[in-house]
């Protein structure tokens, strides 16, 4: 392994870390928000599926199954707005921290080693079709001697010297 090819790598891997940690960041703030911020919102959300299983339970017709589908619907939909709520407001504040900075300059790094090895690795491919083109061009003008004249296999004379082939 070349020392750019583990530049990359490395690069990748504190770029993986850094984004890891942002994640981890916003992970955390969002699990406060659910059990720190407003304990009741999980807590009612379990009961309100607990009474969603109860009323289907229930349910003798099909106007039941369909209400009971309603208001489980609502109160799931007003839970996960306020989780999408702590979300945004979480990636927000991730966004403007000194995380996000160092993830942007770790992700910049990445680019930036994987542009310069693979100019590396052009220019070495490169470089090796040009000396196999050259020596093709040798071996094809080290082949190509004086040229006789030829018609149809047969060498004409040459007229100042008939013992020698024309040139």
């Amino acid at each position: 392994m070349t020392e750019e090819n583990n530049t990359v790598r490395g690069n990748l891997g504190k770029a993986g870390s850094s984004l890891g940690n942002l994640a981890g960041q916003v992970a955390k703030k969002v699990r406060s928000d659910l059990t720190e911020g407003d304990p009741d919102s999980l807590g009612k959300f379990k009961a309100d599926a607990s009474e969603a299983v109860g009323s289907f339970k229930e349910a003798d017709s099909r106007d039941d199954y369909i209400a009971a589908g309603k208001d489980f619907a609502q109160d799931t939909g007003t839970f996960l707005k306020g989780v999408a709520d702590s979300v945004k407001s979480a990636v927000g504040e991730a966004r403007e921290s000194e995380d996000a900075a160092s993830t942007k300059s770790a992700f910049a790094s990445v680019v930036e080693s994987s542009r310069d090895k693979l100019d590396d690795t052009v220019d070495k491919a490169r470089a090796k079709k040009a000396e196999r083109q050259a020596a093709v061009d040798d071996a094809a003008e080290s082949t190509n001697g004086p040229e006789t004249d030829i018609i149809e296999g047969e060498v004409l004379p040459n007229p100042e010297d008939p013992q020698e082939p024309r040139v």
